[in-house]
């Protein structure tokens, strides 16, 4: 699991990830961040485009993704890598 996406979502900023990361673990597309196709640049372009006419998503996405950033602390991680590697 990259840290790298919940540590910009605890920081208030919302994240564009592709579906081939686990960031559908934790994001739930145009809601606290965006999920795009891998190499679909349009995906992107779409979204940075809707961000530029309503800058006010930003800090409305951006709060959702905190909110599910501090729904998911270290001791989170911290049960769920501990119940990994019992199964194995």
């Amino acid at each position: 699991f990259g840290m790298v996406v919940t540590e910009a979502m605890s920081q208030g900023t919302p994240v564009i990830a592709t579906a081939n990361s686990c960031a559908c673990d934790v994001i739930q597309d145009g809601v606290n961040g965006w999920i795009v196709p891998i190499c679909d640049s349009g995906s992107i372009i779409e979204i940075l485009n809707s961000l530029v006419k309503d800058p006010d998503l930003i800090e409305k996405v951006g709060k959702k993704a905190l909110e599910t950033a501090a729904s998911r602390p270290w001791k989170v991680y911290e049960e769920e890598i501990s119940r990994l590697l019992m199964k194995l």
